[in-house]
């Protein structure tokens, strides 16, 4: 009696251990970075009482990993991949340690800027989705050779692989996914310079991220086709692409999305006070405000730019410079901080909007 009693006790403990590592997963996917934290230290903590559920302490050790690295405490992010990657060994479990080797991978080449690193951990991770004839890893994993390619401005080699990927999630019916595949190949083809393309598969991946209410996705996807409609010239339809995507990821707490979006927002500036849009002191004070949000935003910019993201920056950053002069950029870009800059956005933004109705 007493050894049944034991027994289902401890399946109600993991149980418990197994819940609170989902509702971490669930904090995670919706920005609450330190609850998720919360939740799988008390996983944690329940899995130590156990003794030998190596399988749910590797998951949790993962999603506080990505938690840390979400919250941009890299330091902790890389002591928690560590443990993460221990305890799947000790597990023996193939599917999470395959799970593991992906995120780390991304890690690695986002934080440490280790493509080489991140390449080995995604071949670690193919072999073992191959051995469980899992596809839906499989194509994981080569959208996340995308990436690495992307990094490398292989961009055709990029969109072969994000290509390849999108089409057999599309073929397991996983949506959000799908998307994700989409997003990557989108963002190749504007850096091949491939506009047309890029147009069609990100307007593919929005649909797809609004119909599942994918907010950050969409939010990014908005971003990328803000990039191409400012590229031929389509400020009216820039401006609310970038404004879109800025509202929804501060809603969402993505704070290098916003500076993204603030970046995109300089640029469109810079576009507005060309010489044929704009006369000479107009072109100065578009220029004075593009120095201004780019300053406010360069700090939290995301890790993982492309090198054409880079070029693509640098040479908002030139023009401005050159309009302003360095001492008049210098001074422009120390001006403000990041939500500074976002208050004045929203304030020009309903400013107009008052001219408009009237």
């Amino acid at each position: 009696m007493l050894e049944w009693a034991l027994s289902v006790n401890s399946a109600q403990t993991v149980d418990r251990a197994r819940a609170l590592i989902g509702l971490g997963l669930f904090d995670f996917n919706h920005s609450a970075f330190q609850s998720a934290l919360r939740d799988c230290d008390e996983a944690l903590m329940i899995c130590g009482s156990l003794g030998n559920a190596h399988d749910l302490v590797a998951q949790a050790w993962l999603v506080k990993a990505m938690s840390a690295e979400a919250a941009s405490d890299l330091e902790n992010a890389r002591r928690f991949f560590d443990h993460a990657l221990a305890a799947a060994h000790e597990a023996a479990d193939a599917q999470t340690l395959a799970r593991i080797h992906i995120a780390h991978a991304r890690f690695i080449r986002v934080a440490d800027h280790d493509l080489d690193g991140a390449e080995a951990a995604l071949h670690e991770a193919f072999a073992l989705y191959r051995r469980l004839d899992d596809r839906r890893g499989v194509a994981h994993t080569l959208m996340q050779h995308s990436d690495i390619s992307a990094s490398r401005s292989q961009y055709a080699r990029a969109i072969e692989l994000a290509a390849e990927s999108a089409g057999m999630f599309r073929a397991l019916g996983a949506l959000n996914e799908l998307g994700l595949a989409l997003m990557a190949q989108g963002e190749s083809q504007i850096n091949a310079g491939l506009l047309d393309e890029a147009q069609a598969t990100l307007e593919e991946a929005l649909t797809l991220f609004d119909q599942i209410g994918g907010q950050w996705c969409a939010a990014i996807s908005r971003h990328h086709l803000g990039r191409i409609a400012l590229q031929r010239g389509d400020l009216p339809a820039a401006h609310s692409l970038f404004q879109a995507g800025l509202t929804a990821s501060r809603d969402l707490r993505r704070l290098a999305m916003v500076a993204r979006c603030v970046v995109g927002l300089a640029g469109l500036a810079l576009a507005e006070g060309q010489p044929e849009r704009a006369a000479q002191r107009a072109a100065q004070r578009a220029a004075q405000r593009a120095a201004q949000l780019l300053g406010a935003a360069m700090p939290h910019l995301p890790a993982d730019l492309t090198p054409a993201d880079h070029a693509e920056i640098q040479g908002y950053a030139d023009t401005a410079r050159r309009l302003l002069g360095d001492a008049g950029y210098a001074a422009a870009t120390s001006h403000l901080e990041l939500d500074q800059a976002i208050a004045h956005i929203c304030a020009d933004d309903e400013s107009s909007n008052l001219q408009t109705s009237r």
